[in-house]
This record gives structure tokens, C-alpha cells and sequence, in this order.
């Protein structure tokens, strides 16, 4: 009798999810993913989709949205501030693939492309900690801080008392961390900051008596704005691992630019709008957090940002519309790649009418989950590599920056990877770059870790065992959720 309950109760649960998860005109992929899932584990797929799956960040997707609503006025009246430096038809550049993704980032995305900025490209991870200390250190009136993880390690001991000393001589001092990255982060390790004035925040924490946390709709984005006019942003995280090289295979190899100029006015956009759906405070309200840009370079670029609120897909569609834009190459960095369909021909249509695609992914994986990602991506390996596209595994550690260079004139750098979790459900920020000197500075380090890579051949790659085989695509079929 309990038996034909439970089975009655558990064929009643699965149908009328299923119907649900069909009803939110999601992703193709996703969908019967989630629908496999429901199917094939009985119970457990209701608890999976319940607790990671699209229906239970709809409304959180709807508070980040009126958030966003709320300041959207302040947020105009801001980059109005930024006319001066903004990019007038009778300037832009007549390199077609940086003249096209003007069109495309400015209309989908909202934030100007500028000139007057310059960038530094950071790679050692001991020169991005020591640069971040000391802008730390030299901090007048604000420091701003947004970050996936944060660890209660040395490296983020360090860098929370050098917030609390800013902090303790008049600085004010605003440090966002993620939920779920950081969730060991806890009143504790933040005492020291809250002792010196200092404020910190999570976003969308997790309450294990309240709301349980989500592994979707976090924010993986990675800044610091100094006094309004210098930033940083990159892969780099806060924490042992992102600072120290031990020649291990799970060190980390980052990419972290700095900027100055009308740029860091947008990255200071990007964080007021996280503080204030966070922790309620708009400041956008005071000029003191956007003193009036300087030019300080000859770099024209744009911040570019991507969440889950966004139905558009922002970064999904300009790094679609960035390929097929392309003319002599393409150059992807990324340690997650999991591509859709849409993405899958783009490559492959540039590979067709001559553009030279190359690849570089992460050979290795500092962990479980990781490492799963990585199989699933392989999987999609012979879809590319039979069109003579280029695919490079890093060897010396985990790779875990993330940039695409079109042509040698355009570049994106910052958070998000090449995957279905990137482009549609986390909180993103990447800096695009229209500027054929800072894409050779670019170009100059991707040939440099070519070095340190393994080159993947077709022929020598269908002849791994049946098992990885079986592994790589039984994960495919999943990769949208991973």
C-alpha cells in the first residue's frame, strides 16, 4: 500500500513538474535536461530542480529587476556625466570588427564606449596582490570591493586589515562578497572592518533557517574601485590560492587589468547597482563616490555587464556577434567551455570562410565540480576540431582567465567564462577593449602561454577509451545545469 502511495505520489510530483519546467520557455538544452533528471531520478529530481533549478530564482530574478528599476534614473543621470568622453558617430573606428561591436554592446548592453582610458595588464599573481594592496594603502576617500570569493585564509586576513586601517583614517570602505562563494565569510572575520567603520554586505546570503542558498543567480564578478577613478577587475579572486605559485597543476594563472579614466565611472556604476540591491544604500545619490573622469590614455573601451535579469544575454550575444565579425582571428581564453549551439556555429562558420580560431582551455581542475565541467567540455572537441579549429589544453596549472581577442582590434576581458552558467546565470562585468595596441599586449601574453600548452590533434584524440567517451557526452547531456 505505502509503496503505491509513494509511487503514485512521486509519477504526480514528476508530471506536474515537468509541465512546470516546460511552461518556463527556458533553453531547449536545459529544459530536457532537467526533464531527464525528473524522470530518471524519482524524488531525488523534484529536490534537485526545487532546490538548483530556474523556478526558484524567478523570484529573485523579479527583486533584482525593481531594484534595478528604482535607480535606473540616477544610473542616467550619472552617465550623462560621461558625454565628453563618449564615442560620437564621426569618431568611431573604421576597423569593421570594432565598428560592428560598437553597434551591438551599445545597444544591448547600455554602457557607452569611451576614450581617454588606459589599461595595465596583470598576470603574476604576486604584482595583482601587490598593486591591490598598495592602491589600498594610498586610498583618499573610497574603496569599493566586489568579490565571488573571498577566503578567511592569510591572503583575505590581509587584505580585510588593510580595508579596516583605510577604514579606521577616514576612508570609506564598502567590501560585497557573494552568498554562496563566500559563505564561510561570517560576522566574525568582518568584525575587525565593522569595528573600524567599515561596511560589508552579501549578496543574496545564505540563511540556512531562512532562504536556503541557490547555486544560480550569484555574483561572480571580481572589482575594486579606488577613489572613483582607478579600478581593477579580472578572474582573480581574494583568497591563498589566487596569490601563491608552487608549480602545482591546481595553481592558478589569472588575468587582472587596471584602469584609469572614464571607464572607472561605469565599473563604479556596476557596484552601486550590486550595494544597493545588497544592502539598500544608493550612491548614486552623492558625486563624491564619480568625481568628473581624466583622460589618461588613448584606449577606447566600455564596461560590459551580464546577468540573469537581463533577458537579453548581453555577453552570449556580443561574443556571438564578436566571431562572426571576425575576419583573420579568433583567440579564446577560458577555463569552463561549454558552449550552445548558436555559439558552436559561429566558430565553426569563422573556421569555414578562413578566420584562424584558437582556443585555449584549462588542462587540469583544482576540484571535483571543476573537473566535471572539464569533461563535458571535451565533449565538445571533435565538433570544433574537425573544422580545423584549434584547441590548446594549459599544462602548468588551472588556467582560470577569461578573454577573447577578434582580429587583433578587439578584446573582452573580466569574469565570465565561455559556458551555459556565464552567459545566462550569474551576475558578470567584463571590459571590452577597441584598441589594436592593447589587443598586441593581449595577443603578445596568449602566444606566450602557448608555450605551456598542449596542442589537441583530432586523429590522436578519438582514440581515448570508450569510458572517457562515455563519461564526456553522459555529462554533456547535463551541462547546461553544471
Amino acid at each position: 500500500m505505502w509503496v503505491f502511495l509513494l509511487s503514485a505520489l512521486s509519477y504526480s510530483l514528476g508530471i506536474a513538474l515537468i509541465i512546470f519546467v516546460i511552461m518556463q520557455r527556458k533553453e531547449p538544452a536545459s529544459t530536457a535536461a532537467w526533464i531527464l533528471i525528473i524522470v530518471t531520478l524519482p524524488f531525488i529530481g523534484v529536490i534537485l530542480y526545487i532546490w538548483f533549478g530556474y523556478g526558484r530564482i524567478f523570484r529573485r530574478v523579479q527583486l533584482r529587476k525593481e531594484s534595478n528599476k528604482e535607480i535606473a534614473d540616477d544610473l542616467e543621470q550619472i552617465e550623462q556625466t560621461l558625454i565628453d568622453y563618449k564615442i560620437v558617430p564621426g569618431e568611431a573606428p573604421n576597423i569593421q570588427v570594432q565598428s560592428e561591436l560598437i553597434q551591438v554592446t551599445e545597444k544591448n548592453n547600455g554602457f557607452s564606449v569611451t576614450h581617454g582610458n588606459s589599461f595595465q595588464l596583470l598576470t603574476e599573481p604576486e604584482d595583482v596582490f601587490t598593486q591591490l594592496e598598495d592602491a589600498i594603502k594610498s586610498a583618499k576617500d573610497s574603496i569599493h570591493m566586489e568579490y565571488y570569493i573571498f577566503r578567511r585564509d592569510k591572503t583575505g586576513k590581509r587584505i580585510r586589515d588593510l580595508l579596516a586601517e583605510a577604514a579606521g583614517r577616514g576612508v570609506e570602505v564598502r567590501l560585497l562578497v557573494d552568498g554562496v562563494g563566500s559563505w564561510t565569510v561570517g560576522n566574525v572575520f568582518m568584525k575587525p572592518l565593522k569595528d573600524a567603520g567599515a561596511q560589508s554586505a552579501k549578496y543574496l546570503p545564505v540563511i540556512f533557517l531562512g532562504r536556503p542558498w541557490h547555486w544560480n543567480l550569484r555574483n561572480h564578478r571580481k572589482i575594486t574601485i579606488i577613489d572613483g577613478s582607478v579600478g581593477y577587475i579580472g578572474s582573480a579572486n581574494i583568497g591563498d590560492e589566487y596569490r601563491k605559485r608552487s608549480g602545482h597543476v591546481t595553481d592558478f594563472y589569472d588575468e587582472q587589468i587596471k584602469c584609469e579614466g572614464p571607464i572607472v565611472q561605469q565599473l563604479q556604476e556596476v557596484f552601486a547597482g550590486d550595494w544597493f540591491f545588497s544592502a539598500g544604500e544608493n550612491l548614486l545619490l552623492s558625486d563624491r563616490y564619480f568625481p568628473l573622469p581624466v583622460r589618461c590614455g588613448p584606449t577606447a573601451g566600455q564596461v560590459i555587464t551580464s546577468g540573469p535579469d537581463d533577458p537579453r544575454h548581453t555577453f552570449h550575444e556580443m561574443l556571438c556577434a564578436a566571431i562572426h565579425a571576425a575576419n583573420k582571428s579568433v583567440r579564446v581564453v577560458t577555463p569552463y567551455f561549454i558552449p550552445d549551439q548558436a555559439l558552436i556555429v559561429a566558430l565553426r562558420t569563422a573556421a569555414m570562410k578562413g578566420v584562424h580560431v584558437e582556443i585555449m582551455l584549462a588542462r587540469f581542475a583544482p576540484s571535483f565540480h571543476e573537473r566535471l565541467i572539464g569533461f563535458a567540455g571535451r565533449s565538445y572537441y571533435e565538433d570544433l576540431l574537425s573544422y580545423e579549429i584549434d584547441i590548446y589544453e594549459y599544462l602548468p596549472g588551472f588556467l582560470h582567465a577569461k578573454s577573447v581577442i577578434i582580429d587583433s582590434a578587439w578584446a573582452s576581458v573580466g569574469t565570465a567564462n565561455m559556458d551555459i552558467r556565464s552567459f545566462r546565470l550569474n551576475f558578470e562585468v567584463n571590459i571590452n577593449f577597441y584598441s589594436q595596441k592593447t589587443c598586441s599586449i593581449l595577443t603578445k601574453d596568449f602566444e606566450e602561454n602557448l608555450k605551456h600548452c598542449e596542442k589537441i590533434k583530432l586523429e590522436e584524440f578519438r582514440k581515448r577509451s570508450y569510458a572517457k567517451q562515455c563519461l564526456e557526452n553522459s555529462l554533456r547531456v547535463f551541462s547546461p545545469i553544471l
